[in-house]
């Protein structure tokens, strides 16, 4: 663990620190003090965020698009959360995506990094969530099923009204992620990625996949509602 000229070892914070004065020149030192504080981080990684906004997370609101089943759509919008992970972790981040500005909305996510490994790379990180067959976690996306637009009879000339209903007032279907990967990229102080991931949807009981792009401005006020 690194120490300052008293001998007492740097905490988390002061890591930041330490890492905000040397961007003009001191990288390379911010690095090794980095890699030293967090020994399950292999040399290899060069650790690109640095979470500084309350000393211990950022956050970034997004814009997505993408397509899931069928169905494409842009304007998404998701809030990201980086965090130091809990103690015990494997993973040098903890990462989580919600939907905005309220979670369960229409072809919105969420992800959580601690249900699969995850590599750092120069400026990227990428979580993964690796074959888990009939095992759930808490990784998910909503849409809408087709099975909600399904009709009985024949179609009358209120079809399309009847269609237009549907996607007022049904709640979108949640399906939980088997297997997905999640990347975030970080350069010249802007932070874009991807997402894919894919499930069973229970009404229409398909494979759903959902493979979405975004970029994200930093928000750190930002909340979501329940």
């Amino acid at each position: 663990m690194p120490q300052d000229r008293a001998g007492r070892p740097f905490g988390r914070r002061s890591l930041n620190l330490w890492h905000r004065l040397a961007r003009g020149g001191g990288c390379l030192l911010v690095v090794a003090l980095v890699l030293a504080a967090r020994p399950g981080l292999a040399q290899e990684d060069d650790t690109p965020f640095v979470l500084d906004t309350d000393g211990n997370t950022d956050r970034y609101l997004l814009t997505i698009a993408g397509t899931v089943g069928s169905e494409s759509f842009q304007g998404v919008q998701g809030l990201l959360t980086i965090a130091y992970p809990p103690e015990g972790s494997a993973n040098p981040y903890l990462i989580i995506e919600v939907g905005f500005p309220a979670i369960g909305l229409r072809n919105t996510f969420y992800w959580n990094s601690q249900e699969g490994p995850m590599t750092v790379a120069v400026g990227r990180v990428r979580s993964r969530l690796v074959g888990r067959g009939i095992k759930q976690g808490d990784s998910h996306f909503y849409y809408l099923s087709p099975a909600l637009f399904r009709r009985e009879g024949v179609a009358t000339q209120q079809e399309g009204e009847r269609i237009r209903h549907v996607e007022q007032t049904a709640l979108p279907t949640k399906i939980f992620a088997q297997d997905g990967e999640f990347v975030l990229t970080m350069g010249q102080g802007r932070l874009t990625g991807r997402v894919v991931m894919s499930g069973l949807d229970p009404v229409g009981h398909d494979y759903v996949r959902y493979a979405a792009t975004f970029v994200g401005q930093r928000s750190p006020g930002l909340k979501t509602k329940r």
